[in-house]
């Protein structure tokens, strides 16, 4: 299965637009694949900064965080008893 997709970048190679995507481990995970050149990982930090430089990522996932109700001040609750 592959990973998954985070951004794209247009291959230096064909000049067809590629899929960058994120290995699960490694030092230098980014990499791209385009269907024409196939995967084209540089394991380099060039390579990692080159695609940082000149692809387009997408935006992270904003799911609404749910709202917290206020919590009751509770710093008096002894005065009914007096």
């Amino acid at each position: 299965m592959p990973n998954e997709n985070i951004g794209a970048i247009k291959c230096p190679i064909t000049g067809a637009q590629a899929q960058i995507r994120k290995a699960k481990r490694g030092k230098y995970p980014l990499y791209y694949y385009c269907r024409e050149s196939g995967i084209i990982h540089g394991k380099t930090p060039e390579f990692e900064r080159f695609i940082k430089q000149n692809g387009r990522f997408n935006e992270p996932d904003e799911t609404p965080q749910p709202e917290k109700s206020p919590q009751p001040d509770t710093s008096n609750d002894d005065d009914w008893l007096i």
